[in-house]
Formats: structure tokens, C-alpha cells, sequence
């Protein structure tokens, strides 16, 4: 597991959220809050970040990522990967 400090751009999100296997429904609300903290300069770096498993699967982070796609914004973030014990399949 590494988990290292990236800038995450929009084109990354779109990449690890088409890896979305098993994660729970994508709250649009809970988007919407994340897109603000980002537009308006309130978001900060801290963990949860994104986490994407061993064979590629994004484990966590789907609202972070689909908030960065909505703002078309680049935003800094801990990803760590290698992290899941399982294997979600598509």
C-alpha cells in the first residue's frame, strides 16, 4: 500500500470513476457540497482521499472524484493505493 499526495485532474476522475465497480449510489447533494468547498477555495487537503485496489478498482472516493469532474478543477489529494484486501468485479 503507498499512498503518496497527487493532483488530481479532471481527466484522472473520469479514468479511476470508469473503474467504479461496487461502491454505494453517487449522492448528487453530497457532489454538489464537495464542488462548492472546491470552487470557493475551502477545500482542504486531508484524508479520506481516493483509493483505488490492486487491480485498478477505485475502493473510495467516488463523490470526491465526480466533484472535480463537475468543477473541471485540478485539486490535490491523498491517494493511496494498493489498499483493498478484496477484488471487486465488474
Amino acid at each position: 500500500m503507498i499512498t503518496t499526495i497527487i493532483d488530481v485532474t479532471p481527466g484522472m476522475a473520469v479514468e479511476w470513476l470508469r473503474e467504479n465497480a461496487a461502491n454505494r449510489v453517487l449522492t448528487e447533494s453530497r457532489v454538489d457540497i464537495l464542488a462548492e468547498s472546491m470552487r470557493n477555495g475551502s477545500w482542504e487537503l486531508r484524508r479520506p482521499g481516493i483509493t483505488i485496489g490492486r487491480e485498478g478498482d477505485l475502493c473510495d472516493g467516488q463523490h470526491r472524484l465526480s466533484a472535480i469532474v463537475k468543477t473541471g478543477l485540478t485539486v490535490r489529494m491523498y491517494v493511496t493505493t494498493g489498499a483493498c484486501r478484496w477484488t471487486r468485479k465488474k
